[in-house]
């Protein structure tokens, strides 16, 4: 391989990282219509308990491929480091999804979708603390990001409600999230990381959906299409 050829690799895996993180975003964009429809029938902790089980079922054989193609290889498979990083990340994705939804019930998809990016500018914050120093333009990205968003999303209201402020709990708490997938996620296994942290929720948000909310079978069959896409599409695919 060229020197020619050796360049070009890191930016043409950049390239592809960016539009996997475009496709990401129009994915999770949409799942907020979704979830909010899935709210006219069933409780906040009943569609992540659900959807996020999927999620996490849906990855199940990707990674036991994933896994028997690495041992195949003869590499190491990072199973421990993946399942440990998924419980602490699981815990924090419990407590942001759970608030989001509650956000999305009391408010519109379009403001909560736009105040829960603002973890586009909390990230780089938290992650000063974990001694990251974001770099000049990420900073100018990241309020280009919150400008465009309130453009393109607060078109209806710009009044402050509860929900508006349990979506700002909620982009804090994604944040976090976030921030510790980047900093426990490395040598790990991000599909096997991914189905950990969401069968995590899946399990932590069980209890309360059970003692606050009454699931029935045909309530959640009525719900069913929306809390499909907003697992197998929104959480399994993005």
């Amino acid at each position: 391989m060229n020197k020619t050829e050796t360049s070009a690799q890191p930016k043409k895996n950049k390239l592809k990282g960016n539009i996997e993180l475009l496709v990401c975003a129009m994915i999770w964009g949409s799942a907020f219509i979704a979830q909010k429809i899935a709210l006219g029938f069933v409780g906040s902790f009943t569609i992540n308990c659900i959807r996020m089980a999927l999620a996490s079922l849906a990855l199940f054989p990707v990674v036991l491929f994933r896994r028997h193609r690495a041992i195949k290889k003869g590499e190491t498979y990072p199973l421990k480091q993946s399942v440990v990083a998924g419980l602490l990340c699981g815990v924090a994705l419990f407590a942001a999804a759970n608030a989001q939804q509650a956000a999305i019930k009391l408010s519109t998809p379009g403001k909560v979708s736009f105040i829960t990016a603002f973890y586009v500018v909390l990230v780089p914050i938290i992650g000063l603390i974990f001694g990251r120093k974001a770099r000049f333009n990420v900073w100018i990205g990241a309020a280009l990001a919150i400008v465009g968003l309130y453009l393109l999303c607060v078109v209806d209201s710009t009044t402050i409600s509860i929900g508006d402020f349990l979506a700002l709990a909620s982009a804090f708490l994604f944040a976090i999230q976030i921030t510790l997938i980047g900093h426990y996620g490395r040598g790990t296994d991000p599909l096997a990381l991914s189905m950990v942290q969401f069968a995590v929720v899946s399990v932590l948000s069980a209890p309360p959906m059970f003692i606050f909310e009454d699931p029935s079978l045909s309530t959640i069959h009525t719900a069913l299409i929306p809390i499909l896409y907003a697992g197998l599409v929104s959480c399994g695919v993005g």
